[in-house]
């Protein structure tokens, strides 16, 4: 009988915990709808031509569909994957040969959207890096094209 009910007790603990707002980097933290609130470019790149995704809102889903609604109301499906990336950065050899490195994660974030329209498919894809989610309600990401950082996004969780 203990033992029911202490794999009753589980299952309950189990079934109400869920991911929310604030998990750890690289699990639900991005579930959700979220605004771009602002764009700025980097090392004087104030050029926004050919940004895919400039205004609107993103829906990120948990089976890893996204949606993307820009100003134009033109609803854009898609996917996401946010992915976490381990690495070693500041590493020190002592005298004796035995390195010591700081084990760092950063989290990248690619999307990909398009829609059917008239004259064909309108495809949109971003790659991000340097992800970092400032509480639950605020997240900063840099726009990469061809391997560099090119602008710096801010996003804002949907009310």
């Amino acid at each position: 009988m203990r033992t029911k009910n202490l794999l009753l007790l589980l299952l309950i603990a189990f079934t109400f915990h869920g991911c929310k707002k604030e998990c750890a980097p690289g699990t639900n933290t991005m579930i959700g709808s979220w605004d771009i609130q602002k764009i700025q470019g980097l090392n004087g790149n104030n050029n926004y031509t050919g940004l895919d995704f400039i205004a609107g809102k993103l829906n990120f889903k948990e089976n890893g569909i996204l949606e993307f609604l820009p100003v134009t109301q033109e609803l854009y499906t898609g996917t996401w994957q946010l992915n976490e990336i381990k690495y070693d950065d500041n590493c020190d050899t002592d005298a004796d040969g035995h390195e010591t490195c700081d084990h760092l994660t950063r989290l990248t974030l690619n999307i990909a959207a398009e829609r059917l329209f008239v004259a064909g498919l309108q495809k949109k894809s971003a790659y991000f890096e340097s992800v970092k989610f400032t509480g639950s309600e605020n997240l900063y990401a840099q726009l990469f094209i061809n391997g560099f950082a090119t602008h710096d996004y801010s996003f804002v969780r949907s009310k």
